[in-house]
């Protein structure tokens, strides 16, 4: 999501799958487990995932981690919705 929201120029059909296959595996996840559902509100649990992606978002951008948001700009409703960035 950084990614096509950093670099939409650079935008691919294989981004496009990416996201979407991401976000299938996380419903997957939620019905499988709905108890994972807490933390999807819990900011410190999303840090602790916002911060890997930004770096691999600026490793795949070439830009500097410090153009990206210090904390995840999404809220799941966008993370989760496949209409958002599409």
């Amino acid at each position: 999501m950084l990614k096509c929201q950093y670099q939409p120029e650079r935008r691919t059909k294989s981004w496009d799958n990416t996201l979407s296959n991401c976000r299938n595996q996380i419903q997957d996840c939620l019905e499988d487990t709905p108890s994972l559902q807490r933390f999807l509100q819990d900011s410190v649990w999303i840090q602790k995932y916002y911060r890997p992606a930004c770096r691999d978002a600026a490793k795949e951008t070439q830009k500097s981690v410090e153009n990206f948001p210090a904390e995840c700009p999404f809220i799941i409703e966008q993370i989760l919705d496949p209409s958002f960035l599409a």
